[in-house]
């Protein structure tokens, strides 16, 4: 599950360099014997905060089997947009190496 490693990593930079003024992000793993589901969240300075046709968006859908992105209405409390990317990948016979 390497390849869920540099999609973690690449959907956190992506939301740290957008987020709000001391937002949290937050990663939350979910998994069974066939399948890893990642949800990361944080709150954003603007709605298109995620670039679903940038270089990263791509190479993270490319090793994922399943990618989306929400974003909620602006929420003054923060000053941000909450947003969550989720992505999962199924187990392949090269995972139970």
């Amino acid at each position: 599950m390497c390849d869920l490693a540099i999609a973690v990593d690449e959907v956190a930079a992506a939301l740290i360099s957008q987020a709000v003024e001391s937002a949290v992000l937050a990663c939350d793993f979910d998994y069974d014997s066939a399948r890893m589901h990642v949800t990361v969240t944080t709150d954003v300075t603007a709605p298109d905060a995620v670039d679903e046709h940038s270089f990263g968006w791509y190479a993270v859908s490319a090793i994922t089997d399943f990618l989306s992105a929400t974003v909620d209405p602006y929420d003054p409390l923060v000053g941000g947009y909450r947003v969550a990317v989720e992505f999962s990948r199924s187990r392949g016979e090269i995972d139970d190496d």
